[in-house]
């Protein structure tokens, strides 16, 4: 199976694939495995996913507690896993962007994420500005536990800044606005993104609004882990693409499938039905 290129240069073209990736013969086939309604509009479908995949429950993913579920129900979601697109993405579509986003998010992904993006400007991909889209969300004792060379930072922004440093070389402080500069001319910018909601931590979307308002750009491309690829492409690509960004481009890290099988179920799941919300909130948004 090919890789999908997640990339638009408009609104409708996103609303487009949306619908499509909704109505999608996998998803189908998982519904109907997992005794979901047929023929239902996407809000049903999210509605239903919420109570069928949504482990999480408002809880950080990495903090989510784990559950028990029966083979078919993991087989069902495993065997959709790929044609969703949770698994890869396609490489880059171009050679050069005005701007990079590195989504920021757990220790273990800043690190993959990182050395995707420094591998990408090794081969020769020109990534443009280097936007750190993060947040001051603490790092979690899980992500510690997971990943012990995390301990050295308090935040994700603290940790995925060290990142870029050891992967693409020491960075020197330009002196204004979080701007940065490798050894090698590549510049980078860290964006640490408020919350829209108080008492909650910064969203994809609340990084994307916060990156418009400080970068100008036509062609973007936002580096992610492939298992966040449908939900963060369809949350993202609308907002950049209506405010004037021309290009649209996401790519994701490789999903791991080794391991134990519920727990990668129970994840991929969660994100499935993240993606069903972002659908509903681009497609049927008075739902």
């Amino acid at each position: 199976m090919t890789a999908r290129a997640w990339t638009a240069e408009s609104r409708a073209e996103v609303v487009s694939q949306a619908r499509a990736w909704s109505a999608s013969e996998a998803l189908i086939r998982l519904v109907s495995e997992l005794g979901g309604p047929a023929n239902a509009s996407v809000a049903t479908l999210a509605s239903w996913s919420a109570a069928t995949l949504d482990t999480r429950r408002g809880e950080e993913r990495h903090d989510a507690p784990s559950v028990v579920w029966d083979d078919a129900h993991i087989d069902a979601v495993l065997s959709a896993a790929a044609p969703l697109g949770l698994l890869e993405t396609a490489p880059p579509q171009q050679h050069a962007y005005d701007a990079t986003l590195l989504l920021g998010g757990a220790a273990a992904g800043n690190r993959l994420r990182t050395e995707f993006a420094a591998r990408l400007a090794r081969d020769g991909v020109d990534l443009g500005l280097l936007s750190l889209v993060t947040a001051d969300r603490p790092i979690s004792a899980r992500e510690h536990e997971s990943d012990p060379d995390s301990r050295q930072e308090a935040t994700e922004s603290q940790h995925l800044l060290r990142m870029v440093a050891e992967l693409f070389g020491s960075l020197t402080d330009l002196g204004h606005a979080g701007q940065f500069r490798t050894a090698e001319g590549q510049f980078v910018r860290l964006l640490v993104a408020p919350a829209s909601t108080p008492d909650a931590r910064a969203t994809t979307a609340d990084g994307i609004d916060f990156f418009l308002k400080h970068v100008m750009a036509s062609r973007v491309l936002l580096v992610t882990s492939a298992i966040y690829a449908p939900y963060q492409f369809f949350a993202a690509a609308p907002m950049l693409v209506e405010a004037g960004i021309r290009y649209v481009e996401l790519i994701g890290t490789p999903t791991a499938t080794d391991g134990d099988r519920g727990l990668l179920a129970q994840r991929l799941a969660q994100e499935i039905h993240a993606a069903l919300t972002a659908v509903a909130m681009l497609c049927e948004p008075q739902a």
